[in-house]
């Protein structure tokens, strides 16, 4: 009988190394200092005559990628969004599904979850800062990153310089996603810090320290929240984008349709 326990034993242990040997290891970003945010860039200021000048800051139009491709990157915050009716993770499966259109695999998502306590899409986690790769209908988890707060300048800069530089394409788009408040309150909450949010400055510093390593601008930027077409967030965009996109009204809790989106 011992001799028998411990021949189970040892092939007990040799099944969980075998078994051990195929989990996956999520790079871990070093982000942990989460630097913060040291430019702010004015677009709007009085001049001597009294009168407004405006002034944008001018990245270029030299493409990142090549011809013909799409990265679209998505900074979704959760918030009760995905917790209580698991908006993300509907949104997360229309990506998958960009399958049908013949650019299909020339356009990828690359998304950065947090935000909320909890996701229902298969190993999503709620306790890091989680960044996916979406293309030809499979989502990869590449890399994470200490916990921080989704309404941070530093938490949007540090996804979109890492964004860039990793996936860069010759069309790129920005997606901010989640609740919004509009120009006063602001977009992408986050449950997990208070109900942080983006404010318009913040998005405005973030986006001017992240282009400094873009050659172009973005094809577009949008909100996919409630109340963010407005003229105050335009004025931001338009620094930074060809186009904005933002709803001047609530949207449904299912947002855009991400699969029409990918086959254009």
């Amino acid at each position: 009988m011992k001799i028998r326990k411990l021949i189970a034993l040892v092939l007990c242990a040799a099944l969980i190394m075998l078994c051990g040997c195929h989990e996956k290891t999520i790079p871990e970003l070093a982000e942990s200092e989460n630097p913060p945010i040291s430019a702010s860039y004015k677009t709007m200021k009085l001049g001597a005559d009294g009168g407004l000048e405006i002034a944008r800051k001018d990245i270029g139009s030299t493409p990142m990628g090549e011809a013909g491709t799409w990265t679209i990157f998505v900074y979704m915050s959760g918030s009760t969004l995905e917790s209580s009716q698991s908006s993300g993770t509907k949104d997360l499966k229309e990506m998958e599904a960009v399958l049908n259109s013949e650019n299909a695999g020339n356009i990828r998502f690359v998304v950065q979850t947090g935000g909320t306590d909890g996701w229902k899409y298969g190993d999503i986690s709620a306790e890091a800062l989680q960044r996916h790769v979406i293309s030809n209908g499979e989502l990869e988890t590449v890399a994470q990153v200490p916990l921080a707060s989704m309404g941070e300048a530093s938490t949007l800069r540090n996804f979109v310089t890492w964004g860039v530089e990793n996936y860069p394409a010759e069309k790129m788009g920005l997606v901010l996603w989640g609740h919004g408040k509009g120009s006063v309150g602001g977009v992408c909450k986050d449950d997990l810090f208070d109900g942080d949010y983006l404010e318009l400055s913040e998005i405005n510093s973030a986006l001017s320290e992240a282009s400094e390593a873009m050659t172009d601008k973005f094809e577009f930027i949008g909100s996919d929240a409630c109340f963010m077409g407005t003229l105050e967030a335009a004025d931001v965009c338009a620094s930074y984008a060809r186009y904005m996109i933002g709803s001047e009204e609530l949207e449904p809790t299912d947002g855009w349709n991400y699969t029409a989106l990918g086959e254009l």
